[in-house]
């Protein structure tokens, strides 16, 4: 039994016991990746995903503490799969996630461009997010734990020396991490929202960034970022990100 899955249960117990509602929108919209091939496994795992939600919380208790049998008899709910794939299908991108991926695209471009000298990567980047294209907090926080130093391990998941298949998957990976800080720190300082989110992943750099994110945001201040970086990269971040425009989103 994978602990994983074990894991998934622990969560179900802790919000059914906290009464937080599971919404699993941006997952499914991820594993089907705008891929229509991948629908009918995603509804699959919504299917499931809905079951083991109305589950009886012991049952899930058990098998988070390590009973294989104790979900032995769930079977996948029953769910209108033409309506609801209708509905995942029915946008060809999600909002901000085309200008998250273009972002993510400079990255990778800026890490492997052997004409830029390592110590000035940052700066190449961050002067082309700021100056030219639009400030996303979530990308500055990648680029300066990507380009700073010790960086995380697995950042860059885009290789040279993988397939074409490979590369566009590294792309659409890394993308979805940084959407899914994006669209945790916009709804959580939407003044409209009547509802506190709480995002679980099991991702370390994931996580990593996150936590940074929330404390640039929390501070509204970069200083939780320059930990990562060399005096003079400090001094080069700050004078790009302060001299911004207003062309914040």
């Amino acid at each position: 039994m994978r602990d994983l899955y074990r894991d998934a249960c622990a969560v179900l117990v802790f919000c059914r016991a906290a009464e937080i509602q599971i919404e699993p929108a941006l997952s499914i919209y991820e594993r089907i990746n705008y891929n229509a091939e991948n629908l009918e496994e995603a509804l699959d795992e919504l299917a499931l995903l809905r079951s083991l939600d109305n589950a009886d919380v012991e049952q899930l208790a058990r098998y988070a503490l390590g009973d294989k049998q104790a979900l032995r008899d769930i079977e996948p709910a029953e769910i209108d799969r033409k309506t609801l794939g209708a509905k995942l299908t029915e946008y060809r991108r999600l909002t901000h996630w085309d200008s998250i991926y273009l972002l993510v695209l400079a990255a990778v471009s800026t890490y492997w461009n052997n004409k830029v000298q390592p110590q000035r990567k940052l700066e190449r980047y961050l002067d082309w997010v700021v100056r030219e294209f639009r400030i996303s907090l979530p990308c500055i926080v990648y680029a300066v734990r990507l380009f700073g130093h010790n960086p995380l391990s697995n950042m860059m998941k885009f290789r040279v020396d993988l397939n074409d298949h490979s590369r566009r998957a590294a792309i659409f990976n890394m993308t979805w991490d940084l959407f899914h800080i994006d669209h945790f720190l916009k709804t959580w300082i939407d003044p409209e929202k009547k509802w506190e989110e709480i995002f679980f992943t099991q991702d370390r750099m994931l996580k990593s960034l996150l936590r940074l994110a929330i404390s640039v945001q929390y501070r509204e201040d970069i200083s939780p970022l320059l930990n990562f970086l060399t005096p003079s990269q400090a001094t080069m971040c700050r004078t790009i990100i302060d001299g911004r425009s207003d062309r914040e989103d």
